[in-house]
């Protein structure tokens, strides 16, 4: 995700990375939020359910030089995905101003997840603001007599005011968003939900 989007368009992608507050949403390891860390990023946030965060510290502590509690550039937090969670999240790290880049690789797929795609949505709408740019990874798979789960989150996105542009093709499709329109976070939300 970050190699594609920063590292493959010559300097400019490393610029817009540059000095911008992160969040990885669902990271799993965190490997993208590390690397956009590693490339600059001001402050990087990843986030997972909280029995995963102490691997996350870990991981922190092996890949970066000093203890992540004395490098406020990169810390890993429990988010789980709730507007009401992601605004503290928000509120703790940032002041309550968006996060610049929003990232989330391979956390839509239904047969797994279940309609977690849903509540992504509502952590997306919660952390991002006007300007920011949410990069979004999916896997498109066959589901036999079911969905993967893809179109109905691109669906939602598209309704709480997010524009997609494709900047990968399969069989990891990357998405591009920008907000089209400033709402309030609290209808973009239930706008999202009725989906």
């Amino acid at each position: 995700l970050v190699d594609i989007c920063f590292l493959s368009d010559n300097k400019k992608g490393i610029d817009e990375l540059q000095s911008a507050s992160v969040i990885e949403l669902g990271c799993g390891l965190g490997v993208p939020g590390m690397v956009a860390a590693v490339l600059g990023a001001r402050l990087v946030a990843l986030t997972e359910q909280s029995n995963l965060v102490s691997l996350l510290d870990r991981n922190i502590k092996a890949n970066f030089l000093s203890d992540s509690t004395n490098n406020p550039r990169i810390v890993a937090r429990e988010l789980d995905w709730c507007a009401e969670q992601a605004i503290a999240l928000r509120n703790e790290l940032l002041d309550g101003e968006p996060f610049d880049i929003v990232l989330s690789c391979d956390c839509v797929y239904i047969p797994l997840y279940g309609d977690s795609w849903r509540a992504l949505v509502d952590a997306i709408i919660a952390v991002a603001g006007p300007k920011s740019l949410v990069l979004v990874a999916v896997e498109r798979r066959y589901v036999q007599g079911g969905t993967d789960g893809v179109d109905l989150f691109l669906n939602a996105m598209t309704s709480a005011n997010f524009i997609p542009s494709l900047i990968s093709e399969p069989p990891v499709e990357i998405y591009s968003f920008k907000v089209h329109k400033n709402d309030n976070i609290k209808n973009i939300i239930d706008s999202s939900r009725q989906q």
